[in-house]
């Protein structure tokens, strides 16, 4: 089994990693990893909506759920970038690279997080901040 946590969004080319892990791997091994969720980052002012203007009808969008983005200075002034991308593009990628998807697991915070801070538990509870993925090589 291979394992990484948060580290792929920080890679512009997410298939190549895929296919350096696949190429290390034995037959019927894993790759478990994490990364940025996709939903998450795609929100812009912390949206992702689509709405109706009352007078024009005109359909008005916030955030783009579909648009590979990096994301300039992550951790602040003069950081890391990372990259995010929809579901979509990531299964392309890891299916090109020879895996299969086992599992995609959307982390739930834990109860105890509401002791600690509400805001936050509230907050992951309906939109989490990194998705898992569990890989398996045939």
């Amino acid at each position: 089994m291979s394992l990484s946590i948060l580290a792929i969004h920080y890679v512009e080319d997410w298939e190549n990693v895929f296919k350096r892990v696949y190429k290390t791997l034995k037959p019927n091994s894993y790759f478990l990893f994490s990364c940025a969720h996709p939903v998450r980052f795609a929100m812009d002012g912390n949206k992702l909506e689509m709405t109706k203007d009352a007078v024009t009808g005109k359909r008005i969008f916030v955030g783009d759920y579909l648009a590979k983005r990096r994301t300039l200075d992550s951790l602040g002034k003069d950081t890391a970038n990372t990259w995010s991308m929809s579901f979509g593009d990531i299964s392309f990628a890891i299916k090109n690279s020879g895996f299969l998807i086992e599992q995609i697991i959307d982390p739930r915070p834990l109860e105890e997080l509401k002791e600690i801070n509400l805001d936050a538990y509230e907050r992951l509870s309906k939109v989490p901040e990194f998705v898992i993925f569990k890989l398996i090589k045939f």
